[in-house]
């Protein structure tokens, strides 16, 4: 390819509309060139500066006073284009701009003071940095470079009115971004490095991903952010009002804030932050910086989780919904100037798997707090622990008042692995309660199906004694019976069965004569295997007394045995009172 040179005279040439456009697009479309204009001007945006694709444009001094259309689908190499309202087309997209193209730079959009670019719909392949004071960035553009938005210093301000979703982060470097519209980040792009956004009540939301940040961010004038992942805080978010009602609003959406890595939400003199929907975690890591009195935290359904004891001694928390402190074996202590409000609603503690050991501090009732100088109550306020007694625990087969995980059991204090009776209804439990179970191996008041117990009503194919009527039942009951292993008030020969007692499978007692019977009677007998009121060791039947491996009843505590006991009984399918 050819190099030819254009040289132009030191005096302004305005080129026409039409006619330029001619002109340099064959001119530019054919030739490597080099432009050396040192007074030339394009006054109108109708007027066209176009490289087409291919092409190569040679810049050897700045072309200044730029108004018109730069159309640039090809390379542009050497000094910048400054653009006065002129109109800088890329990848088929014409946008306003007032600042300086270099394309050879790191950043191809340059806005040193008042410069605007408002950039239609479409991919922006162009970075962009602003310098001072004055600039704008407004429009759809979608970027293609994750980092194609910078701020240069502490003098650097830009104006965000950006009405979709931002698809690239934007790095302050000590800068101030102000909001025109809420900030909208998508994907996993947010703010990096330190600086400050005038939110002027826009929101700064950040997508749905995971975040850390580890600068130090100023949110100013209403400050209203929104999170949509989980967050983890090693900086200081800082929130300033410099605005009538001072107001700031931090919603989680239900996500976690991590706070564990030293984070910290500071609340400036006069300010009330808003925080809704959120856990906070790595209160004693990180935590909540009060300036003054006047600093106001207020939570609504919010979850606040203690990795430490947690002091605050400058500022006030306000309940005004329903919120949860997560205090494990840790406690939040009120003191100095610090306080707690709790209005109309519960904040609730909970301990875990640790004993409550009222873990927020000082008590309502406690004579430090007269006058409730630290903790007020108001509207019916109420600050309690979370009872285990009242919650079923998702990962446990029990309901017990104190904590109890992976049991068959349930009872009023602890206990693990136990087949006993309770005073609740259970689930997939070998225990028993007061309502209806099947295929237990326990005792209820109402009915049992396939149990080897005692029941006071109906009870189909069970080995059980009931006051009322059961056929096919090895059983004893009070009116007669066909059919039945089992003894009545009337004389019985050959039975293995109980009068007034329950036994199965069981040379035991009647009180009534019995013959050739492995039993206990009140009268005298020949030849059995009897006791009389008396303890017997090699009888198959216990009377009145204690007896170890017996099939039989008694009134006193028995091992191992399927039947009735009125004492504690281990390791039994029977009842216990």
């Amino acid at each position: 390819m050819c190099k030819k040179v254009m040289r132009y005279s030191p005096q302004k040439i305005i080129f026409r509309p039409v006619i330029s456009i001619i002109f340099f697009l064959m001119l530019l479309s054919f030739y490597h060139c080099t432009l050396i204009a040192s007074n030339f001007n394009i006054g109108s945006r109708y007027s066209t500066l176009a490289i087409a694709p291919g092409s190569r444009l040679v810049q050897a001094n700045t072309f200044e006073h730029f108004s018109g259309t730069l159309e640039n689908e090809g390379i542009i190499q050497g000094a910048p284009f400054v653009f006065e309202r002129g109109v800088l087309s890329k990848n088929g997209l014409y946008n306003d701009f007032s600042g300086t193209y270099h394309q050879a730079g790191e950043h191809a959009i340059i806005m040193t003071t008042n410069g605007v670019l408002r950039a239609t719909p479409g991919q922006c392949t162009e970075k962009i940095v602003a310098i001072r004071e004055g600039n704008r960035l407004e429009g759809m553009p979608l970027f293609s470079n994750t980092n194609a938005i910078e701020l240069t210093s502490n003098l650097s301000v830009l104006t965000l009115a950006i009405p979709g979703s931002l698809t690239s982060n934007i790095t302050l470097n000590g800068g101030t971004l102000e909001l025109e519209q809420p900030l909208q980040y998508s994907q996993d792009a947010k703010l990096t490095g330190s600086g400050s956004v005038v939110c002027n009540g826009n929101v700064v939301a950040f997508g749905a991903y995971d975040h850390v940040f580890t600068d130090t961010l100023l949110l100013t004038t209403n400050p209203n952010m929104a999170l949509h992942g989980t967050t983890r805080l090693a900086g200081n978010w800082i929130f300033d009002g410099t605005t009538s009602g001072n107001k700031a609003h931090l919603d989680g959406h239900g996500n976690v804030l991590d706070l564990s890595l030293t984070g910290s939400l500071v609340i400036k003199s006069g300010v009330t932050l808003n925080l809704a929907n959120i856990k906070v975690t790595g209160l004693g890591k990180g935590g909540f910086i009060f300036e003054d009195q006047t600093s106001q935290l207020r939570l609504s359904h919010v979850e606040l989780e203690l990795s430490n004891c947690y002091s605050v001694t400058m500022g006030g928390i306000y309940v005004d919904a329903e919120s949860r402190l997560v205090a494990k074996n840790h406690l939040l202590t009120f003191e100095q100037k610090g306080s707690l409000t709790v209005d109309g609603t519960t904040f609730w503690y909970d301990p875990m798997a640790y004993v409550q050991d009222y873990n927020i501090r000082p008590r309502v009732i406690d004579p430090i707090n007269a006058g409730n100088q630290y903790v007020t109550l108001l509207n019916g306020g109420f600050i309690h622990d979370v009872p285990s007694s009242e919650l079923v625990r998702m990962t446990s087969q029990g309901l017990v008042y104190a904590n109890r995980i992976n049991s068959n059991s349930l009872l009023y204090a602890i206990r693990t692995a136990s087949n006993s009776l309770q005073y609740y209804h259970r689930t997939m439990s070998n225990a028993l309660l007061y309502g209806d179970r099947i295929n237990s191996n326990s005792a209820a008041y109402h009915t049992r199906i396939n149990s080897n117990t005692l029941a006071y009503n109906f009870r189909t194919n069970s080995n059980a004694l009931e006051l009322y009527h059961r056929v096919d039942s090895n059983m004893i009951d009070y009116h007669h019976r066909i059919t039945s292993a089992a003894l009545l008030y009337g004389d019985r020969i050959n039975s293995n069965s109980a009068a007034y007692h329950t036994r199965i499978n069981s040379n035991t007692l009647a009180y009534n004569f019995r013959t050739n019977s492995n039993a206990l009677e009140l009268y005298h007998r020949v030849d059995s295997n009897m006791i009389d009121y008396h303890h017997r060791t090699t009888s198959a039947a216990l009377l009145y007394g204690d007896r170890i491996n017996s099939n039989s009843a008694a009134y006193h505590t028995r091992i191992n045995s399927n039947t009735l006991a009125y004492n504690f009984r281990i390791n039994s399918n029977a009842l216990e009172f």
